[in-house]
């Protein structure tokens, strides 16, 4: 999975583009325990700190704009694992991962 993301790394600066390996827009450990947060928030009647989780939401947001003001694109794996192995044979009830 690594290699692909490379190897089209490697193809934009070929092709002239400016790469930074370095660069990190948002903490994505802090940004899915926000998303956790909000998710709860709205779940939950009377959450009291939905006006501080919100704030961090905001302050995500104005990270994002930040970096994209400097990066015209973001190259990322789309999933932080390789998928499972999987067992195909059967119904679809019956499968599982190996």
């Amino acid at each position: 999975m690594l290699g692909v993301l490379e190897a089209a790394a490697a193809q934009l600066a070929s092709a002239g583009a400016r790469i930074d390996t370095a660069a990190r827009p948002v903490d994505l450990a802090d940004s899915n325990v926000l998303f956790v947060n909000l998710l709860m928030a709205a779940v939950s009647p009377g959450t009291p700190d939905w006006n501080q989780t919100n704030e961090r939401r905001q302050q995500l947001r104005a990270r994002w704009q930040a970096f994209c003001r400097s990066f015209d694109v973001l190259l990322t794996p789309v999933s932080p694992v390789a998928a499972i192995a999987h067992d195909h044979t059967g119904d679809v009830f019956s499968r599982t991962s190996r």
